[in-house]
Order: structure tokens, then C-alpha cells, then sequence
């Protein structure tokens, strides 16, 4: 179990934000009005249905969740954004999250085709040496000669599977 420090005053820091589910789009807009710093982690899917064509959606990656940057004095606000749950936390006050994680994320996940992952974590344990995702742990899974590394995000109890190269892992000591 991963112990994180409490947040310091006036020390802008990342948080998890709960929404209510299917509204992490209008959230994160929300929060774009309001010149707040956030991030919303999305995936493409085709989606089709029996009576009309498939469809190219945009989706959550991490459903009824997103990630604000904020200082400690800004998060009550952020609470009472219409269709916002809460911050990710206990009754003594919302857990920060390691900036390198959301930083890496922010900066590199659109480029590795990102998307969830729902099965258990088995196999090689490995760390993203080079990439704009280094430093990430996770787990390597291969399906043919496509390698792709899941990483398992903590706060928001999910997991995603993006791609990595041969030359961009190495197993984890």
C-alpha cells in the first residue's frame, strides 16, 4: 500500500475528481470555463448497434473519474461543480496523486493507443525506460507480436493497456 504525504498549503498538486456517471465530459468543460488546470484521459471505440451504422466514439478512459491540479484552498469549489461527486480521499481531506504519473499520462498517452483494461495483471513486471511514458511501471502482456504494457492507476482503481515497443521496457528489478 502506497502511502502518500497530506497535501501542503499553497502547493498546487493533482487530485482525483469523482463525477456522477456520463458526465466527465461536462465536468471537464466545466472546469475549462473556469481556467482550472484538468485532465480527462480518453480512448477511441467503435461502437455499433443493430439498427444503425457503427460509430467512432470518444470515450473516458477512466469512467466517473478525471484529474484537477489544484491547491488545497481551491478544492471545496471544485466539489460543487454541478455533476461532481467529490475528490478521491478520506474524512481527513483528498489524497494527492504523484505528479510524474499524471504528468507522464498528460504527455504521452494519446500516442500509445490507449484503452481499458479489465482483466486480472499477470505477467512480466516492467518499467518504460524510454518514451514519453517513462518511468511508468506495469505489466507486459503480448497478443501476437503486438506488446502492450498495462498500468494500473491507483486512485481511480483502474487499468489501461497502451503500446510499448521492444526497445522502450525493460523488466522491472
Amino acid at each position: 500500500m502506497v502511502v502518500v504525504s497530506p497535501t501542503i498549503a499553497g502547493r498546487r498538486e493533482w487530485f482525483a475528481l469523482r463525477t456522477m456517471p456520463r458526465h466527465e465530459f461536462r465536468v471537464f468543460e466545466r472546469l475549462q470555463q473556469c481556467s482550472v488546470v484538468s485532465f480527462l484521459p480518453q480512448y477511441k471505440a467503435i461502437r455499433s448497434w443493430k439498427k444503425r451504422p457503427p460509430l467512432l466514439l470518444t470515450l473516458p478512459l477512466f469512467p466517473t473519474y478525471l484529474f484537477v491540479y489544484a491547491e488545497t484552498n481551491e478544492l471545496r469549489g471544485l466539489q460543487r461543480i454541478p455533476g461532481s461527486l467529490g475528490l478521491v480521499g478520506s474524512s481527513t481531506g483528498p489524497w494527492p496523486l504523484e505528479s510524474f504519473q499524471v504528468e507522464a499520462l498528460r504527455r504521452g498517452l494519446h500516442l500509445r493507443n490507449p484503452e481499458p483494461y479489465l482483466d486480472s495483471l499477470i505477467g512480466l513486471p516492467v518499467v518504460i525506460v524510454r518514451g514519453p511514458l517513462m518511468g511508468l511501471r506495469g505489466v507486459l502482456l503480448s497478443r501476437g507480436n503486438q506488446r502492450r504494457v498495462v498500468l494500473k492507476v491507483y486512485s481511480v482503481q483502474g487499468a489501461i493497456a497502451v503500446e510499448a515497443n521492444d526497445d522502450e521496457i525493460e523488466a522491472a528489478p
